[in-house]
């Protein structure tokens, strides 16, 4: 599993694993009338603003995170990886995404 800063070149995948994502949160709510694609939504502009990191496995963007100074803003994880994995690994991508900025260190 690679983490790294997210590039511009990313961005169809970061919209392909967030757009999937929030799908499956609001199939839990019962509120997919309200899904909204990230190229669209009025909170892009403060996603891209974001420190992101991005999880990679096998050339695939499986998660990412976006990090504001003092706050963990976005943690969004494929729902495909996050099925074909137990709880405890895909707990684990996130925490190591986070962890590579000191500013996030100072979070805990």
């Amino acid at each position: 599993m690679l983490i790294r800063k997210y590039e511009n070149s990313d961005f169809d995948q970061l919209c392909h694993v967030m757009d999937r994502a929030r799908m499956q949160e609001l199939k839990t709510a019962n509120m997919e009338q309200v899904f909204i694609q990230l190229r669209d939504a009025p909170y892009l502009g403060y996603l891209l603003k974001c420190k992101i990191y991005v999880a990679i496995k096998e050339e695939k963007m499986v998660g990412f995170v976006g990090l504001r100074s003092h706050e963990l803003s976005f943690l969004y994880v494929d729902p495909n990886f996050s099925k074909a994995r137990s709880r405890k690994e895909t707990n684990g991508v996130c925490f190591k995404a986070i962890r590579k900025t000191n500013k996030a260190r100072s979070i805990y």
